[in-house]
């Protein structure tokens, strides 16, 4: 269900997501924090060894800014939709939110996921889950067709964040 405030409330799983917002392939000079076209990295280019820390801009960047956490902790909360605990989900969570009837009969090039979720990319979203047996891998789903697989950290792919659940 929208909420009317870029957000999705998934009333199963008490889960809210951000809608993304632009057009994809399309690069415009300032573009917004929820654009579909931004990418983000896991680990900063510093952080290429163990123990592989979340530092890279899907955390420096992108949660910082939806949270509005750059602003000190003195600062009211003024983060999407009024929210400041706005996260990267688990692999679990983003898997739940793939619909293979989205892409099927979509063409090539059609995300697997709803369109009330806004613009979405046929490609790599990350999860904040870390792959165990090499700490240098994470977690990531391919909105292309649904698969899930283990990526180096410091490669750049898409996000979306979510929030709450049960």
């Amino acid at each position: 269900m929208t909420c009317g405030d870029g957000t999705l409330l998934d009333t199963s799983t008490g889960l809210m997501w951000e809608i993304t917002t632009g057009t994809i392939g399309t690069t415009l000079s300032r573009p917004a924090l929820t654009d579909v076209n931004n990418l983000y990295t896991w680990v900063s280019t510093a952080d290429v060894n163990f123990p592989y820390p979340p530092s890279g801009s899907l955390y420096s960047n992108f949660l910082d800014r939806l949270n509005s956490l750059s602003l000190g902790a003195a600062a009211a909360c003024s983060g999407l939709a009024g929210y400041c605990d706005w996260r990267i989900p688990s692999i679990n969570e983003l898997r739940m939110i793939v619909s293979l009837t989205a892409c099927a009969g979509g063409g090539s090039g059609s995300a697997c996921i709803d369109p009330s979720f806004g613009p979405t990319q046929a490609s790599v979203y990350w999860s904040s889950s870390a792959y165990p047996a090499k700490p240098q891998y994470a977690w990531i789903v391919y909105f292309s067709d649904g698969s899930a697989n283990a990526v180096l950290k410091n490669g750049h792919s898409s996000a979306r964040a979510v929030r709450g659940g049960r």
